[in-house]
């Protein structure tokens, strides 16, 4: 699971970028852009670990 404060982190930016005025909204915004692509990747990596974990049970296969 992505880390809470990672988690908590983008709700700060997100807060932030409502509450600023232009100058400092690009400043935030990329700091947003950062911490979304850092947790996109943990899950990522969280996903790929299941996938691994459950091919080596032999549930490799999804049913419909």
């Amino acid at each position: 699971m992505p880390s809470p404060h990672l988690n908590n982190r983008i709700r700060e930016l997100c807060s932030q970028a409502l509450n600023s005025d232009p100058p400092e909204l690009g400043i935030i915004l990329e700091e947003l852009r950062a911490a979304l692509h850092e947790h996109s990747e943990e899950l990522r990596k969280l996903a790929a670990a299941k996938l691994v974990r459950s091919e080596s049970k032999g549930a490799g296969s999804v049913a419909n």
